[in-house]
């Protein structure tokens, strides 16, 4: 099954002002609250909202089957050259790059 087109973006609800995410067309996607045992402030909800919808946005185009293959290979490589002395020097900048990206992750 697809997933709903991309942009995503939030807005209030227009009942209970908590963020409604929305696709490009205006159509609701999900509505982003706490619950009864779990209650939130909104501006965490708002903040879950922007999170939820950036992921989602830098996303648009990529297979997410292959992201953890793809956090895997980068892993390989900035071990292989971190272990050989000769490249670690001439790739010292892009490793310590990769690596901090792969921390963030």
């Amino acid at each position: 099954m697809k997933h709903t087109k991309e942009p995503w973006s939030w807005r209030p609800h227009e009942d209970t002002g908590r963020p409604l995410i929305v696709n490009s067309d205006e159509y609701a996607i999900a509505l982003v609250e706490g619950d009864d045992f779990l209650p939130i402030n909104p501006a965490e909800e708002q903040a879950n909202a922007r999170r939820i919808i950036e992921c989602v946005n830098a996303c648009a185009g990529l297979n997410p089957e292959t992201i953890k293959d793809l956090v895997k290979a980068a892993e390989v490589i900035v071990n292989l050259i971190i272990n050989d002395e000769s490249r670690c020097e001439a790739w010292s900048g892009e490793v310590d790059a990769l690596d901090d990206a792969l921390q963030r992750i």
